[in-house]
This record gives structure tokens, C-alpha cells and sequence, in this order.
């Protein structure tokens, strides 16, 4: 079951990423996906979530961080769906299909 959470988990940073890129000047606080920590207790990550008592910002960059090891095909996704957003302008996609940045870019998602 730990692998279905922890794609919930993913899933949630996906639509937090998607809603920014069409929702670019919208508060953070107040219209983001909404996160519910008690919807993703049981396994070690969710329990780390809600033990720490993250933020939502503190989550989202968790998942970030661990994107390139649990989903590194999530922002391929994206980056396919929105091929002309600010997020990826200094981004390519090499011959194996991995998403990397060519030069730093700075993109609020918060």
C-alpha cells in the first residue's frame, strides 16, 4: 500500500505545480490545493509529514526534493502539458527523456 500513498503524495505536488503555472499571481496561502496531513499518515513519509507538522510549503519543497528519486517522471509530465510556461524556460529534455535545467531560473511556486 505505501507505494499508492506515496503516489497521493506526488499527485498533490502535481497539482500544486500545475495550479501555480495557471495560476501565477494567486496567493500561495489561500489558493493552493489544499493539503490534508491526516490523509496521508500510516506510512513513513505521511508520518514524517504529520509528525514534523510541516507546512504546506514545508511539503512541497519535500516533495521536490525527493522528486528526482520517488517520481523523476513528474515534471516531464508537465513540462509536456505545459511546454511554454516560465517554469521550464531554461529546461531541456535529453535523448533519454530526462527533464534538466540548462540555466538557473527563478520561478515562485509559493
Amino acid at each position: 500500500m505505501e507505494p499508492e500513498q506515496i503516489q497521493k503524495l506526488f499527485t498533490h505536488l502535481e497539482e500544486v505545480i500545475t495550479w501555480r503555472i495557471n495560476n501565477a499571481s494567486e496567493d500561495f496561502n489561500t489558493g493552493a490545493p489544499e493539503f490534508k496531513t491526516n490523509n496521508h499518515e500510516g506510512f513513513q513519509l505521511g508520518d514524517y509529514i504529520s509528525g514534523k507538522e510541516l507546512s504546506h510549503q514545508e511539503i512541497v519543497i519535500l516533495l521536490m526534493a525527493l522528486l528526482p528519486r520517488l517520481d523523476p517522471s513528474l515534471l516531464k509530465r508537465i513540462f509536456l502539458e505545459f511546454p511554454g510556461s516560465a517554469l521550464f524556460d531554461y529546461c531541456s529534455a535529453n535523448e533519454n527523456g530526462r527533464l534538466f535545467i540548462r540555466r538557473f531560473r527563478q520561478f515562485n511556486i509559493f
